[in-house]
C-alpha cells in the first residue's frame, strides 16, 4: 500500500478520537450523580459531537487514501477510562478526579496529532492544515473542560456559603 505511514497515522488519530467520545460518555456518567451544579451531558455530548466530525473528516481521508479506517479505542484510552472509574470510587473529589481525566485524554490526543504532523508521513497540504485546525481544536477543548471545572468548583463553592 502506497500510504500505509499517512494511513496509520490518520487510524490512531480516529482511535485517539473515540477514546474521547468515550471518556466523555463515561465523565457524564459518573459527574451525573455528584454534581450539583452545572449539567455535564450538554457539555460532554458537544465536545463528543466535534470528536465525531474530526472522526469523519479522518475517516473520509483515509478512504480516499485507500485504507480502511479504524474503529476501536486504544489501549492506553482504555486504560485511562478504567483508572478514572477507580479514582473517581476511591477519590474524595470526583470532579477533580474526571476532569483531570479528561484532560489528559485530550493530551493523548493532542500528542498523537504532533506525531502524526512531525512524521515523515507524506501528507498533502490540506490534509497538513486539516490535522493542524484539529489539533487547534483540541487544545481548545482542553481550555473548555478547565474553564468548565472551574465554573463547577465556584458552584459548589457559591453552594456552601
Amino acid at each position: 500500500m502506497t500510504h500505509s505511514r499517512e494511513i496509520s497515522h490518520l487510524n490512531t488519530l480516529v482511535s485517539l478520537h473515540y477514546d474521547r467520545i468515550a471518556c466523555y460518555a463515561q465523565a457524564t456518567d459518573l459527574l451525573t450523580p455528584v454534581a450539583k451544579g452545572l449539567d455535564a451531558a450538554p457539555f460532554f455530548a458537544q465536545l463528543a459531537q466535534g470528536c465525531l466530525h474530526a472522526v469523519r473528516e479522518l475517516t473520509a481521508e483515509i478512504k480516499r487514501l485507500g485504507g480502511v479506517p479504524a474503529a476501536a479505542q486504544t489501549l492506553g484510552g482504555k486504560t485511562l477510562l478504567l483508572w478514572m472509574e477507580v479514582q473517581t470510587a476511591v477519590s474524595g473529589n470526583a470532579l477533580q478526579t474526571i476532569m483531570g481525566s479528561c484532560l489528559r485524554m485530550n493530551r493523548m490526543a493532542v500528542r498523537g496529532y504532533e506525531r502524526a504532523m512531525g512524521s515523515q508521513a507524506a501528507f498533502s497540504d490540506t490534509v497538513r492544515q486539516q490535522l493542524l485546525d484539529q489539533k487547534i481544536g483540541l487544545e481548545a477543548t482542553s481550555t473548555l473542560i478547565q474553564t468548565y471545572k472551574d465554573l463547577q468548583r465556584s458552584y459548589l463553592v457559591s453552594e456552601q456559603v
